[in-house]
């Protein structure tokens, strides 16, 4: 049973590392390194006693993301600035978002910004990262995918600005 367990691994792996061929260079990126969490939450809820197929648990979960997005997304509204919205997209133009980087939204940008750990306190940045330390782990989510859904989206398919763009989504920015 433990060999059959591995080799379904394996395949799994290497079906989730195929999906990813022909994605562009940050979103098979985040694809790659968001396999492994792929891999547990698939296993976990497929095929046991609820009957779900691996096919069916994605969409289930797809619609839990969705749910959970949509219910965290109020909760930005007024928390952000416009300079704050401009400096995360410049720090993260056209980045897929994986796991461990919503975890480390605050040290990417002080590392765009060129701020060293010891100095944020008296910096520029520091309001922004305050923020970003304060929000909760479905929030960072939420604001992970609105950084995506802006630049995808807003900017390059809409060509919109952020704030109308964030706004159409129902997040209003503290400046407006």
């Amino acid at each position: 049973m433990i060999e059959n367990n591995v080799t379904t691994q394996t395949t799994q792996q290497q079906t989730l590392s195929d999906m990813s061929l022909g994605l562009d260079v940050f979103t098979r990126q985040a694809w790659l390194f968001s396999m492994d969490d792929m891999s547990e939450y698939l296993q976990e809820r497929a095929g046991h006693p609820m009957g779900l197929s691996q096919v069916q648990a994605a969409y289930m979960g797809a619609a839990r993301l969705n749910w959970l997005l949509t219910s965290t997304r109020a909760t930005l509204s007024g928390l952000f600035t416009s300079e704050d919205i401009s400096m995360l997209l410049n720090c993260f133009q056209g980045e897929a978002f994986f796991p461990h980087q919503i975890e480390t939204m605050a040290e990417a940008l002080c590392d765009d910004q060129g701020v060293e750990v010891g100095e944020v306190a008296h910096s520029h940045v520091a309001p922004l990262v305050a923020k970003l330390l304060a929000l909760v782990p479905a929030q960072r989510l939420a604001l992970a995918d609105l950084l995506e859904q802006t630049w995808y989206v807003g900017l390059n398919q809409q060509q919109v600005a952020p704030a109308a763009f964030l706004k159409s989504l129902g997040i209003n920015l503290a400046d407006d």
